[in-house]
């Protein structure tokens, strides 16, 4: 089962992701995940990378989807995976496409998670991070320099993104994105969900989803 999961900043994309891979044996790749995995394995530009990483800059596409193919090549992901927030972009979209053609896969499910630009700034400004294993949560449930309860080796912060202009990416994300969703919804089944409520009633809504949609997925 190969899904991936596309949504507005602060939708909620990365916790309904691991749900995913738990219920599911899946592979959770963000897009941070997978820059980071370049990192640690020492890419050729994997300083190039970092320094991307720590001010908040955009890796180039071409450069990203080579990443993207080689880690959906790795053994750890042949039973399946999530890919959370990419594409980005209609040429991402496209080389996505190309790409899965090229190694043999496909997309079984896209998800379009949506949410109203209010709730994205008010979630996105409320948001904590783990920098080590990505848990996210809320100031609601925890404060900032809290030790991260999954993996206890790093302290809970603000997302560097988060701070940054929010509105700018969501006005990216309404004009850029959807042109993306749409490329691969030409191609594989898509379907939305609302992110409006709790992370439960989310997953509810997407457990609907996938049921329907069991029958025509790959494993």
């Amino acid at each position: 089962m190969n899904i991936v999961i596309i949504g507005p900043q602060g939708c909620g994309k990365g916790t309904q992701s691991s749900r995913l891979v738990k219920t599911r044996g899946l592979t959770h790749l963000s897009s941070s995940d997978i820059l980071r995995h370049a990192i640690q394995n020492n890419h050729s530009q994997a300083a190039e990378i970092r320094q991307a990483m720590d001010s908040c800059q955009l890796i180039p596409d071409s450069l990203m989807l080579e990443l993207v193919q080689f880690r959906l090549c790795e053994e750890d992901v042949q039973n399946g995976w999530v890919l959370d927030g990419f594409p980005r972009t209609y040429p991402q979209a496209e080389g996505l496409i190309d790409l899965l053609q090229k190694i043999g896969q496909q997309i079984d499910l896209v998800i379009e998670m949506q949410l109203s630009r209010e709730l994205c700034i008010a979630r996105a400004c409320k948001r904590l991070v783990c920098s080590q294993c990505n848990y996210t949560t809320s100031t609601c449930q925890a404060q900032v320099g809290d030790t991260c309860p999954q993996c206890s080796e790093c302290q809970l912060n603000h997302r560097n993104d988060d701070q940054l202009d929010v509105e700018g990416r969501l006005s990216d994300y309404h004009n850029k994105t959807i042109m993306a969703i749409g490329a691969l919804g030409n191609l594989y089944p898509l379907v939305t969900v609302d992110a409006d409520g709790t992370p439960d009633q989310v997953w509810t809504r997407i457990l609907e989803v996938l049921n329907k949609h069991s029958g025509c997925m790959s494993g």
